[in-house]
């Protein structure tokens, strides 16, 4: 009796897997995600521009870590971001001008341009990616930055700045 049960249990399932059409069963493949490469973008004042070289001046402190690279521009231009915090307490999140949390600096043969001379009403920056660096590549950590506010001058002028880029400490 028991091995008749079983005979009629296993046909049962026969007929009702060949009932069903393949695609009832199909089961989507795990996709694997890769970490894009981040398109750079940098913008001062509506005019693009972008990094020079992937080469980083980087200062540590605990309580701020600042990062620094050439322009490539006509005005010999460097950018500087600092975050209030050290560096391996850098997390993903917003960052508060008002608050002084980060300052963006461009300095050029002209003049010095940056987040602390001014408002910043309507303005973010946003730590997008955290990554740890190896310890022979000369630097901590590289982060991914996104940004959009105002550059000021001592003169009380003030610039659009607008950037999304990678920088390390």
């Amino acid at each position: 009796m028991k091995k008749r049960a079983a005979y009629i249990i296993t046909l049962f399932i026969s007929i009702a897997f060949s009932s069903c059409s393949n695609s009832d069963f199909d089961i989507a493949p795990v996709q694997q995600t890769k970490t894009a490469q981040v398109q750079e973008s940098i913008s001062i004042n509506g005019v693009p521009t972008s990094k020079k070289s992937d080469v980083y001046s980087s200062a540590k402190s605990a309580e701020k870590s600042s990062s620094s690279f050439l322009l490539q521009d006509n005005k010999n231009s460097s950018l500087t971001i600092s975050i209030s915090n050290e560096v391996r307490n850098i997390k993903n999140g917003f960052y508060s001008f008002d608050l002084k949390e980060v300052n963006i600096k461009v300095i050029n043969t002209n003049n010095e341009w940056s987040t602390s001379k001014g408002h910043q009403k309507g303005a973010f920056f946003e730590v997008i990616s955290v990554r740890n660096l190896a310890s022979n590549s000369g630097y901590i950590k590289e982060i991914t930055v996104k940004a959009n506010c105002f550059l000021c001058n001592n003169e009380g002028n003030f610039i659009p700045f607008e950037c999304l880029t990678s920088i390390k400490f």
